[in-house]
This record gives structure tokens, C-alpha cells and sequence, in this order.
């Protein structure tokens, strides 16, 4: 679930990439509500991961992070859209995060016991998977080539 999330939230990073215009007031609250739900689920699922099962952790992270993405998201934004490689970066912090969630999985251990290069390879993977799999959808949703996003480089760039 988290590699999902990621991928939306790679996606969504990019201009033209997550913006959806509701014709309604009950579909702008809609939009609104699956947003937050998305966003809250994502943050409690990324510091679930980092906190390895330590209730004190989780909670510190919790009680930070939230604060923490209220008041810092427009800076956050800002920074973004400026550093479109903060995007990438995020990205594949969540796609191995999502790997390393899969392979400790208690219900999946006694069954897939990975030696720790294969593990590492596999978080490699995942994390490289993400930005290829948002990528792809991001191609797919704007039609734009994001080969030369955040280079500098001109006739490839996306419009904002």
C-alpha cells in the first residue's frame, strides 16, 4: 500500500499532475476529504515503517510529523516546485520504506527469509519502481516529457 502511495504522491508533485477541478461543491468536498484521508494515511503508514513496531517512536512521530506538515507544507511546496528533485528524493525514501515493510512482514518472514544483499537489491528496486511507475502515470496523465524535469534543460519541460 505504501509503494501506491508513493507513486500518487510522486505524481502528484509535478504540475498537472494531481489536480483534478470538481464541477460541484460535493465533489470539491470529496476531492478534499480523499485527499486529507490519503495524505493522513500516508503520513501514519511512513512513520509506522520507520518506527519498526516501537509504540514510543510511533507516537513521537506522530505527535511531530503532524505539526510538522501543518505548518511546513506551503514552505514545503514552495521548495517542491523550486527543487523538483526533493520530489524524487521523497520518492524513493517511500518506495524502500514500502520494500523494507514487506520484507520484515512478520506473516511473510518464516516463508521469504532474503540474505541481506537480495534484501537491499529488492528495496533498490522498490525505490527505483516508484519514480518509474510515477513517471509512467505521469506521462500517461499529462502527455509531457518529464525526461528533463528539474535539469534545466529546455524543449522538454513542463508548462506550469
Amino acid at each position: 500500500m505504501l509503494l501506491w502511495i508513493a507513486v500518487k504522491l510522486f505524481v502528484q508533485g509535478f504540475p498537472g499532475g494531481g489536480e483534478r477541478e470538481a464541477a460541484t461543491l460535493l465533489q470539491a468536498v470529496r476531492i478534499m476529504l480523499i485527499a486529507d484521508l490519503t495524505m493522513s494515511l500516508d503520513n501514519v503508514i511512513a512513520v509506522a515503517g520507520v518506527s519498526q513496531g516501537n509504540i514510543l517512536l510511533l507516537l513521537l512521530g506522530l505527535g511531530t510529523s503532524i505539526p510538522f506538515v501543518i505548518f511546513a507544507s506551503g514552505l514545503l511546496s514552495m521548495l517542491m516546485d523550486r527543487y523538483p528533485l526533493i520530489i524524487y528524493i521523497g520518492a524513493a525514501i517511500l518506495g524502500r520504506l514500502g520494500a523494507e515493510m514487506i520484507v520484515t512482514d512478520p506473516v511473510l518472514t518464516p516463508y521469504v527469509n532474503l540474505p541481506a544483499f537480495a534484501r537491499y537489491g529488492f528495496e533498490a528496486v522498490c525505490a527505483a519502481g516508484v519514480i518509474l511507475a510515477g513517471r509512467i502515470s505521469l506521462k500517461r496523465l499529462i502527455g509531457a516529457d518529464v525526461s528533463s524535469e528539474g535539469t534545466g534543460q529546455s524543449g522538454g519541460e513542463m508548462e506550469e
